[in-house]
């Protein structure tokens, strides 16, 4: 995009009312991203303001800084970023929530979620540290914020049926356990080409932790849909649901997990 000459268009009158033309010239954007939203570091096509596109460049300079450098301490450096500014959480959401803590906001694509009328849902992204049973924890404007997560934020419901409990987490959208431990679950999660797992708690405590490459396609592998042990009925949020069978490193065999998603996309 360099050495492209942006241009203003001003009218100013003559003495004699007639519009004269004058042309001024606009500083060219830096970089592509400028090209994608009015507000620098926005994502493309949301609803963002200035403080969200700072942490979104913010961010964004982080994992260019450790995908270039490679070096051995990456993880302990996005660690340390999300236990102080969290890291891009995407979930559903309404409209008023721009008020309260300010995500960047989409459209969503499922047709219940816009009805003709009522209230829609968005899906939002926010700087998410992790949850309790109650609040999503997140970042924003140089303070932490525990917002409710009950008519708020609507994170994927994910249920494992491990023998004797089952236990509920609450984790990203669209995102699945790569394999489960200790009735923890790992996340194998991407950036511009930068891979991390993302730990989740049963009780909603996040951690970025170093991934063992040798070990991916043997979780990958194990890895099975299956018919869902026990039928329920997904949320209003979201429409459909589906199970698959996950390594347990612990237990040394498969688990079953149910997992939520807000629609059937159609091609």
């Amino acid at each position: 995009m360099m050495g492209l000459i942006y241009l203003l268009l001003i009218f100013s009158f003559s003495s004699f009312g007639q519009a004269i033309p004058q042309v001024n010239v606009l500083k060219n954007p830096e970089s592509l991203e400028d090209f994608k939203h009015e507000i620098k570091g926005c994502p493309e096509n949301s609803e963002c303001d200035q403080i969200m596109g700072h942490m979104f460049t913010q961010w964004n300079k982080l994992i260019e800084k450790i995908r270039t450098d490679k070096s051995t301490k990456s993880m302990q450096l996005l660690e340390q970023y999300r236990k102080k500014y969290g890291i891009p959480v995407e979930f559903y959401t309404n409209h008023k929530t721009k008020n309260v803590f300010g995500p960047a906001l989409y459209n969503s694509s499922c047709k219940h979620h816009n009805p003709k009328e009522g209230e829609k849902i968005f899906r939002g992204i926010s700087f998410m540290k992790g949850t309790t049973d109650k609040v999503a924890i997140i970042w924003r404007d140089q303070a932490q914020h525990e917002i409710p997560l009950e008519k708020n934020i609507f994170l994927q419901e994910l249920k494992i049926y491990y023998p004797g409990s089952i236990i509920t987490y609450r984790i990203p959208l669209l995102d699945q356990p790569l394999y489960v431990e200790n009735k923890n679950i790992f996340i194998l999660k991407e950036e511009d080409g930068f891979y991390y797992l993302l730990k989740i708690t049963p009780q909603g405590q996040w951690n970025i932790i170093p991934i063992n490459f040798s070990r991916l396609s043997y979780f990958e592998n194990k890895k099975s849909e299956v018919k869902c042990p026990i039928v329920e009925k997904a949320s209003d949020i979201f429409e459909t649901h589906f199970c698959k069978s996950v390594w347990d490193d612990t237990t040394k065999q498969n688990v079953i997990y149910r997992s939520e998603m807000g629609c059937v996309i159609s091609n």
